[in-house]
């Protein structure tokens, strides 16, 4: 969803003037941002994509008891929702006072990607108590992966 709004951000600010005459693309707000955007989508999809590996090599051979890396695991995976809303926020922020008209998608994609971070298993408070009280010798309460 981060991405398909980053591609609609650039393709919509391209060529667009911000209320004072500048070029968006010019702006190093805008640029941040976008750069922000398109780094957080690569990191949380290799950070999946890598977790998801190790968990399916895992299952292959039948060992499953890596309890504390499958805990980090499910808190970077709850993490990446957070971090993608944080990101299309700045998006929407930088994007100016015409980004709440209906002719442009970035409210409803601002929208999708808060729905997303506030499903259930993606409390990442949650999953940061689990694995970092465990790795400190607590008793783990709450979702155990």
């Amino acid at each position: 969803a981060l991405k398909g709004m980053v591609d609609q951000f650039v393709e919509i600010s391209r060529n667009r003037l911000s209320g004072r005459g500048d070029k968006v693309a010019e702006d190093p707000a805008v640029s941040l941002a976008v750069a922000q955007a398109l780094i957080t989508v690569e990191d949380v999809k290799s950070a999946m994509h890598r977790s998801f590996a190790t968990l399916y090599d895992w299952i292959e051979k039948g060992n499953l008891a890596h309890w504390q890396t499958r805990r980090q695991y499910r808190f970077q995976g709850s993490y990446g929702p957070k971090r993608c809303a944080d990101a299309a926020s700045e998006l929407y922020r930088v994007f100016g006072g015409s980004v709440i008209f209906a002719d442009f998608p970035f409210g409803r994609q601002l929208n999708d990607i808060l729905a997303v971070r506030s499903h259930f298993t993606n409390h990442y408070q949650l999953h940061a108590n689990t694995w970092v009280g465990d790795l400190m010798g607590l008793q783990v309460k709450g979702m155990p992966v």
